[in-house]
């Protein structure tokens, strides 16, 4: 729990003082701006600084101490202004959302994908810089995620033990502080804001939080955005660009962004207002989405992975074409019908396999997914709709990045931040004087009833381990076998398990996979010789 907590607030203050520096830089006119924003953009300036180092350093605490002593630098010159990250960390909403993000991670799930199932990712980060064609040892890690390395700057580890993440539970207390702002001011678009938090609420109950699940962050930036481009927040272009770019770092379905960002542009370049800080934004958004594509063709030798339209570079680690042609295949099928093969999964019509689907899903999640359908029949009779252009695109956009998300793999975690917006907007039905009747600290309750239950989920667990008040319980060690590679040892799960703390291993390895010198630094290229013959699951 010690250490959770100090994680917590250590990654907190890091990204304060990296948000500050960053809007001095690029906002040098602009006014103040809320001090969970002010860490959410450090965040984003955070992740583009990880990638840049990464191609030379591994994120390890020689990296943590860097960062770290230019955060405290930058902390010296703006030392007035730490008593507004004082302030704001100590406030009822934030101790309380402090206790949510706290528990959960202390609970944090032991196995399956929605738990560190990407840990193998974050290992590589913090012992290597990044490797020319790492996704042909391991075929996940052929996605360049800068949220991976944002968890691997703010974490703590201890050889093959103790992987500490928490940047889940910090954004989840940056969520609740900023979309609370909304109710707090008694903003026009409540019943948005609150659709935003029931999710956060309800998050409490689920792995989201206490993981590493890049899911998570993608669907809590989507409710920034959205939040962003409602209030229409000085510089609002600018914040657009930074925040749309980190999350399309993190995950390609949060593409469907760029709509807001695109309609914001259009309102600034109208009104001509501080336009200078809209160009200010599309140059930096330009130059991190180059060093991602720069980390994308290192990982996996193609410009954007799982693409193959655009085949560019005849580097000799490149990802073979039918992996690629495989991943997309599989991510369009696998949430279908959970459990089944997806070659069967792909030959069943939408009535065949909806059914199952819905079935798979728990009785919240049944309840989230008919009130989504409703809202999307219900919403364009909204009268409210029609008269703010600005919620008419929310709504708009919010349907398209729905559709965007299931036809690319219908797993409902995808779609949560789309399906939780069109509910928000169905809230809008709701008599204004009802809406107006909702208490200015529904946020701080609804908080509180997340910390209850990630209490209630966190006291089962205190007894079964002496050290569980210091950190979250050790993962299981899966029986694995280990295998030769060249010289460098590494371990195969062939029960389709992850090995979790023991590094490295894989059970997505590329067939014909091999070291391209005599150490892992240098890279993976394959055989296609070998690959050729194999199915690329194997």
């Amino acid at each position: 729990m010690i250490l959770v907590l100090v994680l917590l607030l250590l990654s907190s203050l890091l990204a304060f003082a990296w948000g500050r520096l960053g809007f001095r830089l690029f906002l040098a006119d602009s006014a103040v701006q809320h001090p969970a924003l002010v860490q959410l953009g450090g965040l984003a300036f955070l992740a583009f600084a990880t990638a840049g180092a990464h191609f030379f350093f591994p994120i390890n605490l020689w990296m943590q101490l860097c960062f770290s002593g230019i955060a405290l630098i930058g902390l010296w010159f703006i030392r007035t202004e730490f008593s507004v990250w004082v302030k704001w960390a100590i406030q009822p909403l934030s101790l309380v959302a402090w206790g949510i993000a706290l528990f959960s991670i202390l609970t944090r799930p032991g196995t399956g994908d929605i738990a560190d199932y990407h840990l193998q990712a974050m290992k590589w980060a913090e012992l290597f810089p990044t490797i020319p064609g790492l996704g042909n040892f391991n075929r996940p890690l052929a996605n360049n995620n800068w949220w991976f390395n944002l968890q691997a700057l703010n974490a703590f580890k201890l050889g093959n033990q103790w992987s500490v993440y928490v940047q889940n539970g910090f954004l989840l207390v940056l969520a609740f502080s900023l979309l609370a702002d909304g109710l707090f001011r008694n903003s026009p678009y409540k019943p948005i804001y609150l659709g935003a938090l029931l999710f956060l609420t309800a998050s409490a109950k689920t792995a989201f939080i206490g993981s590493v699940t890049p899911d998570f962050a993608v669907t809590v930036l989507l409710f920034i955005l959205v939040f962003i481009f409602l209030e229409n927040i000085p510089d609002r272009s600018f914040w657009l660009i930074l925040l749309s770019c980190f999350a399309f770092s993190i995950k390609l379905n949060s593409a469907p962004l760029g709509l807001l960002v695109l309609a914001a542009l259009v309102y600034d370049f109208q009104a001509k207002a501080k336009v200078s800080f809209a160009i200010k934004g599309i140059w930096l958004g330009f130059l991190m989405m180059l060093t991602w594509l720069m980390g994308n063709i290192l990982v996996s030798g193609w410009l954007v992975y799982p693409l193959d339209s655009v085949d560019l570079f005849p580097f000799d680690w490149k990802v073979p074409k039918s992996v690629l042609q495989f991943e997309r295949y599989s991510i369009i099928q696998w949430g279908k019908a959970p459990g089944m093969p997806i070659e069967e999964t792909a030959k069943l019509s939408l009535l065949e396999w909806l059914p199952g689907w819905f079935a798979f899903h728990d009785k919240f999640n049944q309840l989230i997914i008919l009130l989504t359908c409703l809202a999307i029949l219900i919403n364009p009779f909204n009268k409210h709709l029609y008269k703010d252009k600005n919620v008419l695109l929310v709504y708009g956009f919010s349907l398209v990045g729905l559709i965007f998300c299931l036809s690319n793999g219908p797993h409902i975690r995808y779609a949560f931040g789309y399906m939780w917006i069109q509910i928000g907007l169905l809230l809008w039905f709701m008599p204004q004087k009802f809406t107006a009747l909702l208490p200015q600290k529904l946020p701080l309750y609804l908080a509180a009833l997340g910390l209850l239950v990630s209490l209630i989920r966190f006291i089962p667990g205190l007894g079964s381990s002496t050290l569980a008040l210091i950190k979250p319980v050790d993962y299981p060690k899966v029986q694995v076998e280990e295998s030769d590679m060249d010289g460098f040892k590494v371990k195969i799960s062939k029960q389709n398990n992850s090995c979790w703390d023991q590094f490295p291993c894989t059970y997505y390895m590329v067939e014909g996979c091999k070291l391209r010198g005599n150490r892992p630094e240098e890279g993976f290229w394959t055989d296609n010789s070998i690959q050729n013959q194999q199915s690329p699951n194997h």
